[in-house]
């Protein structure tokens, strides 16, 4: 794949409440740009990223913060990140090289290796590296809300699948990257990251102090920085006390959660169309003094 080649993100509706998913069919293959140019004449300038999003969901910002770590998958495939983690495991273990304290560390995140060796479980780990880079991914611009809809999906499940890590796993995870705690599977991820990008990751949400949900108005967003934490605030305001609302619009009833819920996920989309808008009209301004 060409490093110099543009992409652009698109969704596409699928019923499926749960069938968040990268479809790489338009992102890695070319004959499909080819037959849509001899058909219809029309050439693609850019290559299409497609996201999968549930139909249901397409105004639920607060579960969208999925949609981050579906981009991580392109990432992932792009740089052959989780290919190359998994590669590099099972050489060392064929070489006896693999260090005693890494060793227990992949033990932790890969509890099948307790028992089984590497080599036994190439498929597995493929698609567990791979999940736990998207999670890391996802992480640099929503910090934890991920794992906070994960947990709502699973309980917080200990129990993997062979296409998944464990839910506890994958918090556990994402909470020692954003907290930088150390971790030797964590920095093992990281390095080979490094290796195979030239790209670190790293916390790319810029925190904003406001109250501005609490009292029912959009958010002024600055930047897309800041873009990215409109879903932390919004996430944190669902899992806190919801009787801030009510007290500082002096209402005189409970909020349900269906209503504090609706009112998070509206104020986010307010405050993200304002944001499209300001920044739209400042490149027409941008554009008219030159």
């Amino acid at each position: 794949m060409d490093e110099n080649e543009d992409f652009i993100i698109v969704t596409s509706l699928v019923k499926g409440i749960s069938d968040f998913s990268f479809d790489t069919t338009l992102t890695f293959r070319d004959e499909f740009y080819e037959i849509i140019d001899r058909t219809f004449n029309i050439k693609f300038e850019s290559k299409l990223i497609q996201i999968n999003l549930p139909e249901s969901l397409t105004g639920d910002y607060l579960a969208n913060v999925v949609l981050y770590h579906e981009l991580g998958h392109f990432i992932d495939r792009r740089y052959r990140i989780s290919e190359l983690l998994t590669t590099i495991l099972i050489s060392s273990e064929k070489r006896g090289s693999i260090p005693p304290d890494v060793l227990i560390a992949l033990q932790k995140f890969f509890p099948i290796l307790e028992k089984s060796s590497i080599s036994h479980n190439v498929q597995l780990l493929y698609n567990h590296f791979s999940e736990y880079f998207c999670d890391l991914f996802a992480a640099q611009y929503v910090a934890g809300t991920l794992g906070c809809y994960l947990q709502y999906l699973t309980t917080g499940s200990k129990d993997w699948q062979l296409s998944h890590p464990s839910t506890v796993s994958r918090v556990e995870l994402a909470d020692h990257f954003l907290n930088r705690k150390k971790n030797v599977f964590l920095e093992f991820i990281l390095g080979i990251v490094f290796k195979a990008s030239k790209k670190e990751l790293r916390v790319r949400y810029k925190e904003f102090l406001t109250e501005d949900f609490e009292n029912l108005i959009p958010c002024e967003i600055n930047s897309s920085d800041e873009l990215h934490f409109l879903f932390v605030y919004g996430w944190s305001l669902w899992l806190s006390d919801w009787s801030k609302f009510e007290e500082m619009n002096k209402m005189d009833y409970s909020l349900t959660s269906f209503q504090v819920y609706e009112i998070i996920n509206n104020l986010i989309e307010k405050s993200i169309g304002n944001y499209i808008v300001k920044t739209n009209w400042d490149k027409c301004n941008d554009v008219s003094t030159i």
